[in-house]
């Protein structure tokens, strides 16, 4: 997770926000998520960390879209 990449803590800790507001909203656990985001998909580095500073200040129903959305495109239902 997060490729070698110098992230700091409140990246750290949207990225929990993000896997705990996406398994509210897809009434999967948060380890599913965490491994779709991470394992099945590269989402949590390529969009959920490289994009913080634009997404952290986006509030919950577009970031979930968003994220629901990409993994659509990766043909992963949620």
């Amino acid at each position: 997770m997060f490729s070698g990449r110098d992230i700091t803590e409140e990246q750290i800790y949207f990225a929990i926000y993000c896997v705990t507001a996406l398994s509210r909203n897809t009434n999967k656990t948060p380890d599913e998520v965490y491994e779709l985001l991470t394992n099945k998909t590269n989402i949590m580095d390529d969009y959920i960390i490289k994009y913080y500073d634009t997404l952290h200040t986006q509030g919950e129903d577009y970031i979930v879209s968003e994220i629901i959305k990409l993994l659509k495109e990766k043909e992963i239902s949620v």
